[in-house]
């Protein structure tokens, strides 16, 4: 449990904190896993192309590679993207119903009708009764 909290150390000083205290930990050489950094880095627009950089190079020390990634990448808090939820819309899942596609696909769709074309897709799937639920 130790070895994962300290991943989440590394990562926030290489991202956030910009504390370089962490190389002094004695376990640093044993719990820092490069691959694993650059794999949670790469979720990240802005940091893509430094850990490509590290995973390019493996045969660097894990004290070398967390330097260059500690002065490459700004510091700023970073939200993962698979974390982002959307809301559901009764538009998107309408025409996700009446295209029969995913609801991913229906939130491009959005944008390429009309208020009239949406109000016919509303009609056509439209199955009839009082439209509350008890």
């Amino acid at each position: 449990m130790a070895k994962v909290s300290r991943l989440w150390d590394y990562l926030n000083s290489i991202t956030q904190t910009k504390d370089l205290t962490v190389l002094q930990d004695e376990a640093f050489e044993k719990d820092y896993q490069p691959f694993i950094i650059n794999k949670m880095l790469a979720q990240h627009k802005d940091c893509v192309l430094s850990a490509e950089q590290m995973n390019e190079r493996p045969e660097m020390s894990k004290q070398l590679q967390f330097l260059y990634l500690f002065y490459a990448i700004r510091p700023r808090f970073r939200r993962s993207e698979k974390s982002i939820k959307h809301k559901k819309s009764d538009v998107v899942e309408s025409l996700a119903e009446y295209y029969g596609c995913s609801a991913r696909h229906a939130r491009g769709l959005v944008s390429l009708h009309t208020d009239e074309q949406l109000a016919v897709v509303r009609q056509r799937i439209d199955k009839g009764g009082t439209g509350r639920k008890s």
